[in-house]
């Protein structure tokens, strides 16, 4: 349960972290919220075809999506290009796709009773909550 927190805490502070640093590619309006999009349009994308992969590799779905989400934030760190960042946030969204699939199957199997089952997801979705809160301020203080 921790991990699966950490995991998607992580995947959404790296999701809204950026919000702050986004003009400074001095792009139109319509650019930048099309950047932002990109990830969630990719991930809800993504999230159907990660469900055949979920079935079968479980872990390796969900370690597949921490490595990509983290080649994802090296692409950010070493370029201010527009075209390379927007691919870099569709590549996390497709690495949110692997990490929210696996991680919610993961739970699933782990609790199987009912009401233990629902006070994980309803712990492990805190993390998306809390990332989305703390990622701008973070990305702000940086």
């Amino acid at each position: 349960l921790v991990i699966v927190w950490a995991a998607f805490f992580c995947d959404y502070v790296l999701m809204t972290i950026a919000i702050p640093i986004f003009p400074l590619l001095k792009k139109a309006d319509f650019f930048i919220g099309t950047l932002f999009a990109a990830k969630a349009m990719c991930q809800v994308l993504a999230s159907p075809l990660m469900l055949r992969f979920v079935d079968r590799y479980t872990k390796g779905t969900f370690l597949t999506g921490l490595a990509l989400e983290t080649l994802s934030v090296l692409i950010f760190a070493v370029t201010f290009d527009y075209r390379i960042w927007f691919f870099a946030r569709a590549l996390s969204g497709v690495a949110s796709a692997a990490i929210i699939s696996s991680g919610l199957a993961h739970l699933t199997r782990c609790y199987v009773d009912r009401n233990e089952r629902a006070v994980a997801m309803g712990l492990a979705t805190t993390g998306i909550v809390s990332g989305v809160c703390l990622g701008p301020l973070l990305g702000g203080l940086l």
